[in-house]
């Protein structure tokens, strides 16, 4: 079990950006310039992996403090939930400063109506502990109002644990003065940016592989089966595509992966090798898939021909295909229509 506890002190570590959300007052949240001169122009090429970090943690806390000072406008609107219970939790050690909580939330089917308790914490969210329901900032910050800052760690039906900077004690609520949870902000995303960008492999540090300058090249010759001879020994000509410590492609904006996706994609396609591709969000989908397709494109020596071997589906509403020039062209619904015109021509 202190195994366990050990595994998830080192994951808080590095959750450094909640440590930096926890340190900020409500009157820093409001504060429009709090990082206004620390907020630099992010060039476009990088002399080091120092300087790339520097470049995008300021970038990357202002976004953050930016989105929860959003949130605070619009307190009016914003999902709670009220909580049952509260109590420290025993199967989690934090660090100096910090707590761990289990709590119990009200079930969102309990709820007395539409406007109350349909909010179910999730896990990266942000959330406000309050004894009222807020309906702007200055209600979190009047004299003797309870008001506390919390992320939800991990989330299992209405049995909540959550970490918090401050010191929760249930006993000093009653049912006339109940405790809230407030949803803010989703930081899962920002979470998964600082991790990458401090994150480190067994072979180094994957921002400096992303950073070296040859390495663009590097896959598009590895990828020239014509020219592996040249560039390669016999017996590293089938050696895998991508090294064996990289699991997945992750990183800060900037970075290339989409294009690295692509690139990676097409080096498949020449292959003659199938392959399924699935992301998160249609967005992602349709992104990877158009980049894709200009890569594939400028290879084409005629036309369109050539297309055959790439098929996107899905939902055409969803997944937005015509706001993306020349998706309709591998889009498997389009391809459907277009058969059977052909094949009825035949027929008749």
């Amino acid at each position: 079990m202190e195994k366990v506890y050990n595994k998830k002190r080192k994951e808080l570590r590095s959750k450094g950006l909640v440590d930096i959300v926890f340190s900020w007052s409500i009157e820093d949240v409001l504060n429009k310039d709090l990082y206004k001169d620390q907020v630099k122009k992010i060039p476009e090429t990088f002399l080091s992996t120092e300087q790339y970090r520097n470049s995008f943690l300021p970038s990357l806390i202002e976004e953050t403090h930016s989105d929860l000072a959003s949130s605070m406008e619009s307190l009016y609107r914003a999902p709670f939930c009220e909580i049952l219970s509260v109590k420290m939790s025993r199967n989690f050690r934090a660090p100096k400063n910090l707590f761990y909580y289990e709590i119990v939330v009200k079930r969102a089917s309990d709820a007395e109506n539409n406007d109350v308790g349909k909010y179910q914490p999730a896990s990266g969210d942000l959330v406000a502990f309050t004894d009222v329901r807020p309906k702007c900032e200055d209600d979190l910050s009047q004299p003797g109002r309870s008001f506390h800052i919390a992320y939800v760690f991990r989330a299992r039906d209405e049995r909540i644990t959550i970490l918090s900077s401050n010191y929760l004690e249930m006993s000093s609520f009653t049912k006339q003065k109940q405790l809230h949870a407030v949803f803010l902000i989703n930081m899962t995303t920002n979470v998964r940016i600082w991790n990458a960008l401090h994150s480190k492999l067994k072979d180094g540090n994957i921002i400096e592989k992303v950073l070296r300058a040859d390495s663009t090249v590097r896959i598009f010759i590895f990828l020239d089966g014509e020219n592996c001879s040249v560039c390669f020994s016999e017996e590293k000509k089938n050696h895998p595509l991508v090294s064996d410590t990289l699991r997945l492609i992750w990183g800060p904006p900037g970075t290339g992966k989409t294009k690295t996706a692509a690139v990676l994609l097409f080096s498949l396609l020449k292959l003659k090798c199938r392959t399924l591709t699935c992301a998160p969000t249609n967005t992602a989908v349709m992104q990877v898939t158009a980049r894709l397709l200009g890569i594939v494109k400028e290879s084409l020596e005629f036309g369109m021909y050539g297309l055959g071997d790439i098929v996107l589906f899905g939902n055409s509403a969803r997944m937005k295909v015509d706001g993306y020039e020349g998706l309709r062209d591998v889009f498997l619904d389009d391809r459907i229509d277009k058969l059977l015109k052909c094949l009825s021509c035949m027929e008749a």
